[in-house]
């Protein structure tokens, strides 16, 4: 709507501009170089001139005056035209034919997690609700942020105030909040949810270590720091290859183990183990998976695998 209305704007401005270059060009040709014009044939040549598609029958003016007009109106053309095509009407058409961010989630949504601005730490959060068919919605208020998450294929919604963002994702039907923004903004929005009124669960992330007590203090269910989730994941690994967790099974010849992380792009993300034909085409022998956080140790032939988990 703001596009809209400084479009018209200038193409109001455009229009006058025109108008008194017109009644300027009779006035001057008439009093000046002693050729009178209507106020038709002066609107032409102002159309023409600034357009800078010529001039018609007038193209030789002999007093200073006349030709400073001219001039003038030339160089307007020549810096206008391209500064509206370039800020005005291609951002206006841009806009007018970009998919549009929902301000408000569906009527119909419920039983879904809001996840307050999107980012690595919750990318694998969102492909785990969705593969067990937890609805999930992203919200930001930025706009072109909220896009781009649509772009994605997520379910987003774009708020133009933090105080209405709780309204428009239909907070009171949510079973779960994550917090993903900047320290204070994850604050500000549980104590805005626990002030309304929302008794469920809400998560955060933590950007300092040191804030996470507060955050509790706040509301907040659990805080989680990303930085330490990653270097317990390193410690992880690095404590696998010093102090493997099976013992002795790296001094057995021709016995090897190894974890396989399944990405959602993989050809056997979603499969069985028998329709996968691991051990069939490799000779491995698969001795657990991870579903929904738990290790599955019973891997026969019906076991699922699901994107995004180790086995």
């Amino acid at each position: 709507m703001r596009s809209r209305r400084r479009l018209a704007y200038i193409v109001a401005a455009l229009i006058a501009f025109l108008f008194a270059a017109a009644i300027l060009y009779q006035v001057g040709m008439s009093h000046l170089e002693h050729k009178p014009r209507t106020f038709l044939e002066s609107f032409e040549w102002a159309t023409e001139t600034l357009s800078t598609t010529g001039y018609g029958s007038d193209n030789r003016w002999s007093h200073p005056a006349m030709v400073v007009l001219v001039i003038v109106v030339q160089i307007v053309g020549m810096v206008l035209i391209p500064l509206l095509l370039a800020g005005f009407i291609l951002p206006y058409l841009a806009e007018r034919f970009e998919q549009r961010v929902p301000r408000e989630a569906d009527r119909r949504l419920s039983g879904h997690v809001i996840v307050y601005r999107f980012g690595p730490a919750v990318e694998t959060l969102l492909q785990r609700l969705a593969a067990v068919n937890i609805p999930t919605l992203v919200v930001d208020t930025d706009e072109t942020a909220a896009r781009g998450v649509m772009e994605r294929g997520e379910r987003a919604v774009f708020s133009r105030t933090e105080e209405d963002m709780l309204e428009v994702c239909r907070a009171r039907t949510a079973r779960a909040i994550v917090a993903n923004g900047r320290d204070e903004e994850n604050a500000a929005l549980i104590l805005r949810a626990r002030q309304a009124g929302f008794d469920r669960e809400v998560y955060t992330f933590v950007e300092d270590p040191n804030h996470r007590k507060a955050m509790e203090l706040a509301g907040a269910t659990a805080a989680y720091t990303p930085r330490h989730i990653v270097a317990a994941a390193l410690a992880a690994h690095a404590s696998d290859l010093i102090s493997p967790r099976v013992p002795g099974i790296e001094l057995v010849p021709g016995i090897e183990r190894r974890e396989i992380r399944v990405p959602a792009s993989s050809v056997v993300a979603g499969r069985t183990l028998g329709e996968s034909r691991i051990g069939a085409d490799s000779g491995a022998i698969v001795v657990g998976i991870w579903t929904r956080s738990r290790l599955q140790t019973n891997c026969n032939g019906s076991a699922r695998i699901e994107a995004g988990l180790p086995l």
